[in-house]
């Protein structure tokens, strides 16, 4: 925006990344992933799609695991299940799951945590190819939110004049937005904690 006025961009008048500049880093990184239920509810299937960026480093399939967890609001894994799950990049790859969410489970309080990890990497914390993703299977508005107290602790300044901030939430809380008074733009934004 070149005035600070509502409008479609993603970055506004001073510089800063709206919601929608982050979704769009998410939506546009080397490897996502993705759920689709075919019909929202107990009982349904729940599609998975892979794909990454065309790669000349990497022509062949990758195998993977994926992993599909549901978890409550208040943190705990209910289920955890994992899958042999092949990547290969430049082209969509589909697995479709049954069973996800039992008959007995409360949808407006859990949610469906989806990850893909190569399998070839060790350390899965500094793997270059991964993937991670929340399905609902329920829309937005019956999600079971509570009132959530969010702290915010500065933990240090960074040599390249970043600051390092933990923020922590009593419950779950859905789409965070954090502000600052200053110049410069979070790293993520507009995330569940």
């Amino acid at each position: 925006d070149c005035q600070p006025i509502a409008s479609w961009s993603s970055i506004d008048s001073y510089g800063k990344w709206k919601l929608l500049h982050h979704e769009l880093k998410d939506a546009f990184a080397p490897t996502l992933l993705y759920g689709i239920w075919e019909s929202v509810g107990r009982g349904s299937k729940l599609k998975v799609g892979l794909v990454a960026n065309p790669n000349p480093n990497l022509n062949s399939a990758i195998p993977g695991t994926l992993r599909v967890s549901l978890v409550g609001l208040d943190g705990d894994v209910i289920s955890s299940n994992d899958h042999a799950f092949i990547l290969t990049p430049g082209t969509p790859n589909w697995i479709v799951l049954e069973d996800v969410v039992g008959k007995r489970t409360d949808l407006s309080s859990t949610f469906v945590q989806l990850s893909w990890t190569d399998n070839s990497c060790i350390d899965k914390s500094k793997c270059e190819l991964g993937a991670s993703a929340v399905v609902w299977a329920i829309e937005p508005k019956d999600i079971k939110l509570q009132r959530a107290n969010i702290s915010v602790e500065k933990l240090k300044n960074q040599d390249d004049g970043s600051v390092l901030l933990m923020i922590e939430s009593d419950v779950f809380a859905k789409s965070v937005q954090l502000e600052a008074n200053m110049s410069g733009n979070f790293e993520d934004n507009g995330f569940d904690l």
